[in-house]
């Protein structure tokens, strides 16, 4: 289908505060369906590593300031990805 194919692409934005569950899921659908997302979180920081995160932006920041985490975890992955994987 068009996931095995590459035709079709599942962007995922890893806010390094989800639901375990959710990347959980995410490994199980992609082994379910045979695809690979495509994984962005916070520029400069390795996918999946919130030690990382922890470490340059601090574990509270979504308390300390909302605006700055979303535009550090949510704005600025999203539109790097949508550029990355050049969708129109």
């Amino acid at each position: 289908g068009y996931l095995e194919s590459g035709k079709a692409k599942v962007m995922v934005v890893d806010t390094f505060h989800l639901f375990p569950e959710t990347m959980d899921f995410l490994k199980e659908i992609e082994e379910f369906y045979n695809f690979k997302a495509e994984v962005f979180c916070a520029e400069g920081i390795p996918v999946g590593d919130k030690a990382a995160y922890d470490k340059r932006y601090g574990a509270d920041l979504w308390k300390e300031n909302i605006e700055e985490y979303d535009r550090v975890c949510k704005v600025e992955p999203f539109q790097r990805g949508l550029k990355t994987l050049n969708t129109d």
